[in-house]
C-alpha cells in the first residue's frame, strides 16, 4: 500500500504525461491558445489532480468514482489529439509517444 499518491506509480505517469502534453501543445497554432490547446492541457493536469484526490477519499465507492474519471479525462484527450494531429504533422513534429503512453 502507498503511503502517498505521490509514491503511486500512475501519479508519477500522470505527471510525465502532463509535461509532455505541454511540450506537444507548444507547437499548436497561437489561434488554438484558448481553445483546444487550453483543453488538453487542463485535462491532462485533472489526470494527476484526480488521482491524488481519489487517494485522499476515505470510503471505497468514493475512491472508485475518483479514480474512474482520469480514464476518462484520458479518453478526452486522445479525442483533442487526434483533433490536433494534422496540424503537428505539418509541422514535422510527431508526438506518437503521447499515444503509445495513454493505453486506455
Amino acid at each position: 500500500m502507498y503511503s502517498s499518491f505521490e509514491d503511486m506509480p500512475v501519479w508519477k505517469k500522470s505527471i510525465a504525461l502532463s509535461v509532455l502534453i505541454f511540450d506537444f501543445t507548444i507547437s499548436l497554432p497561437r489561434c488554438e491558445d484558448y481553445g483546444l490547446t487550453s483543453q488538453i492541457r487542463r485535462s491532462s493536469n485533472s489526470v494527476s489532480g484526480n488521482i491524488a484526490e481519489a487517494f485522499g477519499r476515505l470510503t471505497p465507492k468514493d475512491k472508485k468514482n475518483f479514480y474512474v474519471f482520469p480514464e476518462v479525462q484520458l479518453t478526452k484527450q486522445k479525442v483533442i489529439y487526434f483533433m490536433v494531429l494534422p496540424w503537428v504533422i505539418l509541422k514535422k513534429k510527431i508526438a506518437y509517444p503521447f499515444l503509445r503512453d495513454t493505453k486506455i
